[in-house]
């Protein structure tokens, strides 16, 4: 069975032990953000969910960041939204703490992680998020929220992930829909094509 959640749990603490997995990255040109940060990733417990929005409330600059796209998983009683199926992960400034992008996974099908929310509190960000989590996860996928320009679809393709789009799905409230993914064999690439195939409306 993909551990894939627990790897992520426990993937920042030792990024935080080990200095030789520490991670200087450059954000760019944006006046707040000039010179190099030390980040780290990290679950946020559910119970800290609400605070955490409140703090990111006061520094976001992400015109494009939406709280609500988040809170609406906090109570959630669906099944997929338990505690043991999903998790709310992001990353931070070490230094100050910020969040500078976050996400919300759940685990499904089986053996898979899917990407169910991820945002950018500072632009750029919401790319490094991604690729730890991908580099975390054997098998792992996400949607391109079929509302959205297309230019989203554009953003998702520069991870390299295989992709497969569908006229509407169950999800799409009757949009073309996108997925990505990344697989660790064709076994889990068959398993989560035929999951994709049955979301298809006709």
């Amino acid at each position: 069975m993909d551990n894939s959640l627990e790897k992520i749990k426990i993937a920042y603490e030792s990024m935080m032990n080990e200095s030789s997995q520490s991670l200087d990255i450059g954000l760019g040109k944006r006046k707040t953000l000039r010179g190099r940060f030390s980040i780290y990733f990290s679950k946020v417990d559910r119970k800290e969910v609400r605070n955490l929005l409140d703090e990111i409330d006061k520094y976001v600059e992400n015109r494009r960041y939406r709280r609500k796209q988040f809170e609406k998983y906090i109570d959630s009683t669906k099944g997929i939204d338990s505690p043991s199926n999903s998790m709310f992960y992001g990353m931070f400034e070490s230094d100050g703490g910020k969040c500078l992008a976050l996400s919300y996974l759940n685990r499904t099908p089986k053996d898979f992680i899917l990407i169910a929310e991820i945002q950018s509190i500072f632009k750029g960000c919401g790319k490094i998020l991604i690729e730890n989590i991908a580099s975390l996860c054997d098998n792992m996928w996400l949607a391109a929220d079929p509302t959205a320009k297309s230019t989203l679809v554009e953003y998702y393709r520069q991870f390299g992930f295989d992709e497969k789009t569908y006229k509407k799905t169950k999800w799409s409230d009757g949009k073309k829909e996108t997925f990505f993914f990344k697989t660790s064999d064709d076994k889990h690439k068959k398993i989560l094509i035929d999951f994709l195939d049955s979301s298809v409306v006709k």
